[in-house]
């Protein structure tokens, strides 16, 4: 009986993933996939063009739910003065971080510390650079929005924030915590945060 194209396009990912996180990047070779998920070494590229395109459709859910999010923050709902205060607002973003950590741990880590030499370069800086831009504009957009807000905190500072929280993201990715420990962390950081923004933006 023949396998149908769409589970052999899912054993290649499930296998790319396992390799990912076993090899690394650089340490998986298209052959070593080929012979993980089952298949001839030409059928790959059957699929795929090459292992970066593997790559970027075996971490496609997490990327995309690290991208969806970064793109609302900018928008909506975050930007008011009651994501200082509504504890509604906050309960959301810690469960938003409670998923992307439970379920996708493997895939993050992958991400993070097992994509050197992937063609798009350095993922942590990637995404410190994207915090920052979104920061910057969310700044801008907020002093936009309300007269009183502080509008010109230092470009350096959001930078850093942005690293912070990076570094934030890759300890939790590390570390195996129960549902329970990531929200009493996620709440204390993030009310942590909260208050410091608060007087920075002067709100």
């Amino acid at each position: 009986m023949q396998i149908k194209k769409d589970k052999v396009y899912t054993n290649i990912l499930d296998a790319a993933r396992a390799e990912f996180l076993d090899k690394g990047f650089d340490g998986t070779s298209m052959r070593s996939l080929a012979n993980k998920a089952g298949v001839s070494l030409s059928n790959i590229y059957n699929y795929f063009a090459n292992k970066d395109d593997i790559f970027e459709q075996a971490l496609h859910d997490v990327i995309h739910l690290l991208d969806k999010a970064m793109i609302a923050h900018n928008r909506g709902s975050h930007l008011t003065m009651d994501v200082y205060d509504n504890s509604e607002i906050l309960k959301k973003q810690i469960r938003f971080f409670i998923h992307l950590i439970r379920r996708h741990q493997k895939e993050l880590y992958i991400l993070f510390f097992k994509s050197k030499g992937v063609a798009r370069g350095d993922i942590t800086q990637h995404y410190i650079e994207k915090m920052t831009v979104m920061g910057e504009e969310y700044i801008r957009l907020m002093s936009q929005k309300y007269g009183q807000v502080n509008g010109s905190v230092s470009l350096f500072f959001i930078h850093t924030y942005s690293a912070y929280w990076m570094s934030v993201i890759k300890e939790l990715i590390t570390h195996e915590l129960s549902e329970d420990e990531l929200e009493v962390f996620l709440t204390e950081a993030m009310e942590f945060s909260v208050a410091g923004w608060k007087r920075i933006m002067k709100v």
